[in-house]
């Protein structure tokens, strides 16, 4: 499965959100944080980067999402996927384990994520501006690397 993202942008330009919004992503691979940091540690574009990833592992992340490319080949522990709650007009995140695939939802999952919208259903059914309530511009994008 190739990585995909969309960002999704408000168009009214009355609104207090024009040209702003948000990114929702498909299942997109985590790894060790302490992997992640070192395969974009020399990398000079990517300081801010790894800046953050040091905040966030001294904070007690342990995990990290795996930047593309991914060149150093780190090992993916979980898959994050994305969810919008329209709402709290929100975005949540689920971590499973990447044998669990979309099975990953139990019984109490089940009902708490039940009336959002995954990533695929965001991008089919659509998302309105949680300001003006018009429909959110998508802008999807898509890598060629698999998961």
């Amino acid at each position: 499965m190739a990585r995909s993202g969309c960002d999704f942008i408000c168009n009214n330009d009355e609104c207090e959100y024009y040209s702003t919004g948000f990114t929702m992503t498909g299942p997109w691979p985590l790894g060790d944080i302490d992997e992640v940091i070192e395969s974009v540690e020399n990398n000079s574009s990517e300081s801010d980067l790894v800046s953050r990833l040091k905040e966030n592992k001294g904070l007690g992340d342990e995990l990290a999402m795996i930047p593309l490319p991914n060149e150093a080949s780190v090992k993916y522990k979980k898959i994050r996927k994305s969810f919008w709650d329209d709402s709290k007009k929100r975005i949540y995140y689920l971590d499973c384990q990447p044998e669990e695939g979309n099975k990953a939802r139990t019984h109490y999952l089940e009902r708490s994520i039940s009336s959002m919208l995954s990533f695929e259903e965001a991008i089919k059914v659509g998302i309105n501006c949680p300001s003006c309530g018009n429909a959110l511009n998508q802008k999807r994008w898509f890598s060629k690397e698999e998961i």
